[in-house]
């Protein structure tokens, strides 16, 4: 995917076009579900992150500014998820 692509991708996220989000997810479903898989280490939390993943990236897309990639936000959420699980033990 060449930058031309990367920025009519984000300008047609940020306008809401859920086919182009469609797609997004299409494409990083598999990894993002296999890295919560990794870091988590259990099924359900991996399905919550990758569903968490896709939410957020959907409800804040007009914050977004392109220079990071919805992979990410999964990072993110998973290191988040840690820390929450590990503050409650």
């Amino acid at each position: 995917m060449n930058e031309n692509t990367e920025t009519f991708e984000l300008e047609a996220l940020q306008k809401r076009d859920r086919a182009v989000f469609a797609q997004v997810m299409d494409q990083n479903s598999d990894r993002i579900y296999r890295l919560g898989l990794k870091m988590l280490g259990n099924v359900q939390d991996a399905e919550d992150i990758l569903q968490e993943t896709f939410i957020k990236a959907f409800n804040n897309i007009d914050q977004f500014e392109g220079r990071s990639k919805v992979f990410n936000l999964a990072l993110q959420n998973c290191g988040q998820r840690i820390s929450n699980v590990a503050a409650k033990a």
